[in-house]
């Protein structure tokens, strides 16, 4: 599994010290597995599946299959029934989400209605370099 971490790590040209710093654990950690002093935990292999969603799970553990899903299996957890998304519990199955390019086409859609802005705080867009971008609709 180390291997395939270093690989992972420079098919998408992260150091270790960013690789720690965007799945959220100590540069430590990620050190000891990489040298081979210890091996991930459950929890780190869920925080890089939480943020590498296309990364295929499968190669990650078992060494099996390709390093990257494809098509429309990048969804790290299938909703099942019992999973519910937001506070207003509606379950996930369903929804939708539309990739889009940030801020592409928004403010329009919210002047026009088909997005109410009222009921959204603000939207944030995380890119693979550690930044972000933050909108904060007038609703």
């Amino acid at each position: 599994m180390r291997d395939r971490i270093l690989h992972f790590l420079q098919s998408e040209q992260l150091s270790s010290t960013q690789f720690a710093d965007k799945i959220g654990v100590q540069r430590s950690s990620v050190s000891h597995i990489l040298s081979g002093r210890n091996n991930p935990s459950y929890d780190f292999l869920r925080k890089i599946l939480e943020n590498f969603s296309t990364l295929n799970p499968e190669w990650l553990m078992l060494g099996t299959g390709e390093m990257y899903r494809t098509g429309k299996d990048t969804e790290l957890f299938k909703n099942t029934g019992e999973e519910h998304g937001g506070e207003d519990n509606v379950p996930l199955e369903g929804k939708v989400v539309e990739k889009r390019k940030p801020g592409e086409n928004m403010e329009n859609e919210m002047k026009a209605g088909t997005i109410r802005s009222s009921e959204i705080e603000r939207v944030v867009i995380f890119y693979r370099d550690s930044t972000f971008s933050e909108y904060h609709p007038s609703g």
